[in-house]
């Protein structure tokens, strides 16, 4: 008997919105009304980064790394909001999913491989 796990779930590519940041907080628009993940890239700058309603993203809120790409649940018509944590640099945000929200966690779903029991790695 071979050992299964359930295939990684996709994600629709949406609208790309970039921000260049700067030293006050700039939010997004809101997230459309099937928008329940977005991911999140940053370039040569890290980013203080908050979802929610009316968001406004401080020294406090999640701190992105530079060079990273990140996925985040989010509910329709909340929105994001970014602070530059260095230097002035763009940070993009596009929408996840359209339809449903993701059934498991990133980290599992980069684990996710179906194969039979005489497969070897």
């Amino acid at each position: 008997m071979g050992l299964v796990w359930d295939k990684t779930p996709s994600s629709r590519a949406g609208t790309n919105t970039t921000i260049t940041m700067s030293a006050a907080s700039q939010a997004t628009a809101n997230f459309g009304s099937q928008t329940y993940q977005i991911r999140v890239a940053t370039s040569g700058q890290p980013a203080f980064l908050q979802i929610g309603n009316s968001p406004t993203a401080t020294s406090s809120s999640m701190l992105v790394g530079t060079n990273v790409v990140d996925y985040f649940q989010v509910t329709p018509g909340q929105a994001a909001a970014v602070l530059q944590a260095g230097t002035a640099g763009s940070i993009r945000r596009v929408p996840g999913p359209p339809a449903c929200a993701p059934s498991k966690s990133l980290p599992e779903a980069f684990l996710s491989k179906e194969f039979d029991s005489n497969e070897r790695s």
